[in-house]
């Protein structure tokens, strides 16, 4: 040791010894390399940890908070530019997304055998526009909620909107190409025909003007849980029929995608200044009946019967046919047939086909 004129007492009075002094300065050496060493190989925004209880502490990245359900660091606005709504996302302080400032959504990419997960980033402007002539099915100046979702498309995000706010199911969903003539409640909408995955970002309450085109939103909100979807058939159906066999009724169908939850189909009136209406005719006295069937693509999923005796004419309302479907995830095309068993007409009319999912 080096010869240095240190000393140290004990509480007793007693002197430590040169060999005590060199013994405690050789213990303390590796406290000292193991303290450089902290500090000089750090790495920015790791973490010390140890693999199990007494182990040697290590430096470790921190975890990504990222998870499949993530959507980190968005908002979302809605402005009005000559009757159009303009949707934009952006960062949670309200600014446009950057490399430096990214909003983080995470989708889930499904096989047939396994699902995971996949992380997409917006760092630039992100907008979809809702022109003014387009309606989703918003009839006269009625407030309705409009549906933002985020979908992925290969490796970029694109914007979608919809009146339906559960199509984030996971699961591939092919889009309408947005346009002047948007006007079912039904479709996903894109700037064009994608198969793409959506995740809920938010909604967007807005009502058109007397004149057709979109009023200034009334409230934006922020969600990415999948509010209760319904689809609405965008054509009045007015149908009567003389046939023994069963037909389509017209205007009675609609594709619907579905996470695989019971289905509910059914029929109500096309305004509020309508009644709707499912009818039976005779020409003579005796039983008239009529079935009405659904079917779900070709597959007929359950029917109903309407009967009248000794009555010339048989009016009731159109959601009298009410019917439930438990399908399995996917999309399908729901329509309604008919077929007279006795009299001489049976009809449907001033009503719209209604689906939504239980």
């Amino acid at each position: 040791m080096a010869n240095n004129s240190y000393t140290k007492n004990y509480a007793d009075g007693s002197a430590l010894t040169e060999s005590q002094l060199d013994a405690a300065l050789q213990s303390l050496k590796p406290d000292i390399a193991q303290t450089t060493q902290l500090t000089q190989g750090a790495t920015a925004g790791h973490f010390l940890k140890c693999s199990s209880p007494g182990a040697a502490a290590v430096f470790a990245a921190v975890p990504d908070p990222k998870g499949p359900s993530t959507i980190r660091n968005y908002g979302l606005k809605a402005t009005v530019a000559t009757g159009a709504i303009v949707f934009t996302v952006t960062t949670g302080a309200g600014s446009t997304p950057s490399a430096s400032d990214a909003v983080d959504i995470s989708f889930s990419d499904s096989s047939t055998t396994s699902a995971t997960q996949s992380d997409l980033q917006i760092t630039g402007s992100k907008t979809i526009t809702l022109n003014a002539s387009a309606s989703l099915g918003v009839t006269g100046t009625s407030t309705q909620r409009i549906y933002v979702y985020g979908c992925k498309n290969s490796s970029n995000v694109v914007l979608a909107v919809s009146t339906r706010g559960d199509y984030d199911i996971g699961a591939s969903v092919t889009t309408t190409a947005i346009s002047a003539s948007a006007d079912s409640p039904n479709p996903l909408y894109a700037t064009a025909a994608l198969t793409v995955i959506p995740r809920l970002l938010g909604w967007v309450s807005a009502a058109k003007n007397s004149g057709g085109s979109w009023q200034t939103p009334s409230a934006v909100g922020l969600s990415s849980t999948p509010a209760p979807g319904y689809g609405l058939g965008s054509t009045e159906i007015n149908f009567s029929s003389t046939s023994a066999s069963y037909v389509d009724i017209t205007n009675a169908a609609l594709s619907y995608t579905t996470n695989g939850r019971p289905i509910e189909v059914t029929f109500i009136p096309s305004s509020a200044a309508n009644s709707s209406e499912v009818y039976l005719v005779r020409s003579v006295a005796g039983v008239v009946e009529a079935d009405y069937k659904l079917v779900r693509d070709s597959t007929d999923v359950s029917t109903n019967r309407l009967v009248s005796q000794n009555i010339v004419a048989l009016s009731v309302p159109a959601s009298s046919l009410s019917y439930v479907d438990f399908p399995p995830a996917g999309t399908y095309t729901y329509k309604l047939q008919g077929k007279l068993n006795n009299g001489t007409t049976f009809g449907l009319f001033r009503c719209r086909i209604f689906i939504r999912q239980l």
